[in-house]
């Protein structure tokens, strides 16, 4: 996948316009969740076929689903399962002191950026990716996207490696979609520190 530079009036690139499909295909389905219009589709064709695929068979999925059946399911999968939360900082840093530094920090950029706060904490997955959406190409877009974004998605999809669910094809194609707008040289992700190993250093 190359990004794509066509500009709308906004300013706007495509990938900036398919990553915020993407965010939106990963958040809480409310009774007005329906999928995704042909042109968004036909968008994210353009862009990376991969994950147009998955945001297609998603939205087929959305649109037959029964009232309330995605919700639920969502739930069960995103938030009763600690090991799929869609919080990059907590597949990075699990509860310990780096998480709460780098919430702080998504806080300022996000500020900074106009990207509006949700009720989600701010390492919320739909929310970096519509940071990311409005950065332009430079170091900035490069450490999230190589310090952040790619090592989360390595957890994530070992997590949710045998997981049949109608947004794992989504997260499984992500990767693909942001390594060209890194550094290509993505970190592996972090050794976690414990609650008990930070414990044990302070009564060193």
């Amino acid at each position: 996948m190359r990004e794509i530079q066509t500009i709308d009036s906004t300013g706007v690139t495509d990938t900036s316009r398919v990553l915020g499909l993407v965010a939106a295909s990963l958040e809480y389905p409310d009774g007005s969740s329906a999928g995704f219009s042909a042109r968004d589709l036909e968008l994210a064709e353009l862009v990376d076929p991969e994950m147009a695929s998955a945001l297609r068979r998603l939205s087929a999925w959305l649109s037959l689903a029964v009232p309330g059946g995605a919700a639920e399911r969502y739930s069960a999968l995103f938030d009763l399962r600690p090991v799929c939360t869609l919080h990059v900082g907590y597949h990075l840093f699990g509860e310990a002191y780096q998480r709460g530094a780098l919430l702080s920090g998504l806080v300022a950029e996000m500020r900074t950026a106009g990207v509006p706060l949700s009720e989600q904490l701010p390492d919320y997955l739909p929310c970096v990716l519509r940071l990311l959406a409005t950065l332009p190409p430079g170091d900035d877009r490069e450490s999230l996207v190589d310090a952040l974004l790619l090592p989360a998605l390595t957890r994530m999809t070992e997590a949710m490696k045998d997981v049949d669910s109608p947004w794992s094809e989504v997260l499984r194609a992500l990767p693909a979609l942001l390594a060209p707008l890194g550094g290509g040289a993505a970190l592996p992700p972090p050794e976690r520190v414990t609650d008990i190993e930070l414990e044990a250093d302070a009564h060193a």
